[in-house]
């Protein structure tokens, strides 16, 4: 699993870079864990 993680924080990098920007968004697709 620490694949998938180290590759998940070098899209995360890559993206940030790109759009200049650090705002990230996470939207969790399980209802009940929303507020």
């Amino acid at each position: 699993m620490g694949d998938l993680k180290m590759n998940f924080i070098a899209k995360l990098e890559l993206a940030q870079q790109k759009n200049n920007s650090l705002l990230s968004v996470g939207l969790d697709p399980v209802m009940e864990r929303l507020p």
